[in-house]
């Protein structure tokens, strides 16, 4: 995944990280997860290359397999 940069500037990424989950304030799960849709296709829309959009598909449910992955006790 040589396109996909998952890190800014120092404090960049900060700032951005705290505007997401601040977005999220307020909303009940069904609400987090249309914002969450609605969020996803607007931003993939904006980059505009799907290949980009391939590989942060791929490098998000990896991310979400290892979390899960780790918090089993077996460790699988």
């Amino acid at each position: 995944m040589a396109g996909l940069n998952a890190f800014g500037p120092d404090g960049e990424i900060d700032q951005m990280y705290f505007e997401i989950v601040g977005a999220f304030m307020g909303l009940d799960d069904n609400d987090s997860l249309e914002f969450s849709a609605a969020l996803i296709v607007i931003l993939a829309n904006r980059i505009g290359d799907q290949q980009v959009v391939r590989e942060s598909i791929a490098a998000a449910k990896q991310a979400v397999e290892d979390k899960v992955r780790r918090s089993r006790p077996d460790g699988y």
